[in-house]
């Protein structure tokens, strides 16, 4: 994992609400953008859970499951 990378996952972890919600892929996912890539994620008791990691042109419906 590249160190830019780690950053932002670090990033996500202090500030739990800077993504916005995404509803239509399962209640409490959020998406946080970072160059080509979207992470996808959840809060669970104050940790985030990353679901996936994926190209900005990948069908993102495609690799989650709501």
């Amino acid at each position: 994992m590249s160190r830019r990378m780690q950053h932002v996952l670090a990033l996500l972890d202090r500030n739990t609400g800077i993504g916005p919600a995404n509803e239509f892929l399962g209640r409490g996912i959020r998406s946080f953008a970072f160059k080509s890539h979207r992470i996808y994620y959840e809060i669970d008791n104050g940790d985030v859970i990353v679901a996936r990691i994926l190209h900005k042109a990948q069908d993102v419906a495609d690799k989650l499951d709501p």
